[in-house]
C-alpha cells in the first residue's frame, strides 16, 4: 500500500507526503513497508531537498556531517550500508482531520528500483514509510562482547491497524487520540 497519490495512476488526487528540510520541500509518495526497519527517501527525492551523496557515495551534501547518521539494512539483494539525517518535518496526508506530522524524523537516501517483469520498465520509490514511525526504539551499539541499549523510546501509538482491502491505516495515539 502507497502513503500519498498512486504513482502509476496519473488521475489520483490523493494528498502526497511532505518532506522538508532547510527551508526546501518535497512531495512523495512512499511505499508502507512495516517489514523495514527504517525508513527512507530516495536520491531523487533528497536531490528535492538540496541534499546528495558526495563522490564517495557514503557523505552527504547539504547535512552537516555530524547530523548524519549511517545503519545497514538487509534485504532480498543483500545488505548495504546507507547515510541518513533528520527531516525536519514529515507531513502525512489523513483522510479526515490534521495530518499526521513527525518532526525531527529520520530517514536514510537510498534508491529502492524494481522492475516491471512483463514491460522491463524501471520503477524507482520515492520513498519509503518503515516501523521505525511506527513502534518504539532503542539505539543499540557495541561495546565489547555485549550490546549497549540506550535512549530507549515508547511508540507513539497504541493500536495500529491497516486495511488493505479499503487501502486505510488506522492509528491510535498513546493518548488515546486518533
Amino acid at each position: 500500500p502507497m502513503i500519498g497519490p498512486d504513482p502509476f495512476k496519473p488521475s489520483d488526487h490523493t494528498p502526497a507526503v511532505r518532506a522538508t528540510f532547510g527551508g526546501k520541500q518535497a512531495e512523495l509518495t512512499m511505499l508502507l513497508d512495516t517489514g523495514a526497519a527504517a525508513s527512507m527517501i530516495s536520491t531523487a527525492t533528497a536531490a528535492q531537498l538540496g541534499i546528495h551523496y558526495d563522490k564517495d557515495g557514503t557523505t552527504l551534501v547539504g547535512v552537516p556531517k555530524q547530523e548524519q547518521f549511517s545503519l545497514q539494512l538487509g534485504g532480498i539483494g543483500g545488505a548495504k550500508s546507507s547515510t541518513g539525517f533528520y527531516l525536519d518535518t514529515l507531513v502525512l496526508p489523513t483522510r479526515g482531520g490534521p495530518p499526521l506530522i513527525f518532526r525531527h524524523a529520520p530517514v536514510l537516501v537510498g534508491d529502492v528500483t524494481a522492475v516491471d517483469p512483463v514491460t522491463k520498465t524501471k520503477f524507482t520509490l520515492p520513498g519509503v514509510f518503515g516501523m521505525n514511525y511506527l513502534a518504539g526504539s532503542a539505539e543499540i551499539s557495541m561495546k565489547g562482547m555485549l550490546p549497549d541499549i540506550g535512549d530507549i523510546k515508547a511508540g507513539a501509538f497504541r493500536t495500529i491497524v491497516i486495511d488493505n482491502v479499503h487501502h486505510e491505516m488506522g492509528l491510535e495515539r498513546m493518548d488515546g487520540g486518533r
